[in-house]
C-alpha cells in the first residue's frame, strides 16, 4: 500500500494514456517524455502494484487481465480528482482543463473543423481531447470513463447515459454529375433509386439510418458495394458505381465530382446529440457544451434545431 501511495496523479494518467494509446512513442510524446523515461515510469507503478500491467512486444503493446482492472479504478480516480479540483476552484469557469469528447466517422471531420475554432475561442483554458470511433466503441468508452462526453445520433436508450438534443441534421444524395437525376433540385425519398444505393460497411450508425429512411426495399436489390467510410463513398459515387445518403455536414465543401440534391419535406435525416454519463460529470461543463452546439443551426442554414 506504501508503493501505491506514492504514486502521482501525473503517474495514473500515464498509465491510462498509454492504455488507450497502446503504443509508448506516441505516449512518450504526448507527455514530453523520451521512452526511457516512460519505461521508467511504466516500471515504477508495475512494481507500486507488485504485477505486471502490461504485455509488450515488438509490435504490440496490451493490458494484462490485472492491467484492464487497474486502469478501470485509475480512470475514477482521476475523475473524483477533476470533481474534487473543481468543487474547491471556487472562481474557476466552465470548460477549464481536460475535456475528452468524442465523435463517430460520418460526423466528426465534418463537425470539428466547424466548431472548434469558435469554441476554443469561447473557452481559451479548455484542454480539448478529441476521438473518433464508431458509437458502439463510444459508448463502451463513455462507460469505461475513457472520455467525458459523445456526439451520437439518437435514439439512444442506455438508461445509465443522459443525452441532450442538439441539433437535426437532414440527408441529401449524391450522385454523379451526368446521373439523370442530377437535373433535379430538390428529391424526394420515393425518386432514391434502390438499386443503384450504396451503403457502409456495418457498425456504421449511418447505414441503420439509410435503411430506416429508404426503407427495406434496398435489401431487396443485394448490392455488394460496400464502402468504409464517407470519402471512399463519395468517390465510388463520382465513378458512377452508384448513388448514396450523405449528411448534410458532408455536402458543405465545394465538390466539382458529384452533385448532392437535397430532399424536400419531409426530410430524412438525423438527430445529433451529446451523450454523457449520469453520474461524475461537472455539470457546467455538460451545459456549456450543450448551449454552444445548439446555436450551430443559427449559423448554419444546412441545420435544423432539434
Amino acid at each position: 500500500m506504501d508503493r501505491i501511495e506514492n504514486l502521482s496523479l501525473r503517474d495514473l494518467r500515464l498509465l491510462v494514456t498509454l492504455a488507450e494509446r497502446r503504443h509508448f512513442a506516441r505516449t512518450a510524446e504526448e507527455f514530453g517524455l523520451s521512452q526511457a523515461t516512460l519505461s521508467a515510469t511504466v516500471k515504477k507503478i508495475e512494481a507500486a502494484f507488485g504485477k505486471p500491467l502490461f504485455e509488450r512486444s515488438s509490435r504490440h503493446v496490451g493490458l494484462t487481465p490485472e492491467g484492464e482492472s487497474i486502469v478501470r479504478q485509475a480512470l475514477i480516480v482521476l475523475e473524483e480528482s477533476s470533481v474534487l479540483a473543481q468543487t474547491f476552484q471556487s472562481v474557476s469557469a466552465p470548460l477549464c482543463g481536460r475535456f475528452r469528447l468524442g465523435a463517430f466517422p460520418t460526423l466528426a471531420p465534418y463537425l470539428f473543423p466547424l466548431v472548434l475554432p469558435g469554441l476554443l475561442a469561447t473557452y481559451p483554458r479548455l484542454q480539448l481531447v478529441l476521438t473518433e470511433a464508431l458509437s458502439d466503441e463510444l459508448v463502451r468508452m463513455l462507460r469505461t470513463r475513457q472520455i467525458d462526453a459523445a456526439l451520437l445520433a439518437l435514439p439512444q436508450d442506455e438508461s445509465d447515459l443522459a443525452t441532450w438534443s442538439l441539433f437535426r441534421e437532414p440527408f441529401w444524395l449524391g450522385v454523379a454529375l451526368d446521373h439523370p437525376l442530377a437535373k433535379k433540385d430538390v428529391l424526394t425519398v420515393a425518386d432514391v433509386p434502390l438499386e443503384e444505393l450504396l451503403l457502409l460497411e456495418p457498425g456504421h450508425c449511418l447505414r441503420d439510418q439509410v435503411l430506416a429512411a429508404c426503407g427495406t426495399g434496398y435489401l431487396a436489390h443485394r448490392r455488394l458495394v460496400h464502402a468504409a467510410g464517407l470519402e471512399t463513398q463519395r468517390a465510388l459515387v463520382a465513378a458512377r458505381l452508384g448513388c448514396a445518403i450523405l449528411p448534410a455536414l458532408a455536402t458543405r465543401r465545394p465538390d466539382t465530382t458529384i452533385k448532392a440534391i437535397p430532399f424536400a419535406p419531409p426530410t430524412p435525416g438525423r438527430t445529433i446529440a451529446l451523450v454523457t454519463r449520469k453520474t461524475g460529470q461537472d455539470d457546467r461543463d455538460t451545459q456549456s457544451l450543450v448551449a454552444f452546439l445548439r446555436r450551430l443551426p443559427d449559423s448554419q442554414s444546412l441545420l435544423e434545431p432539434a
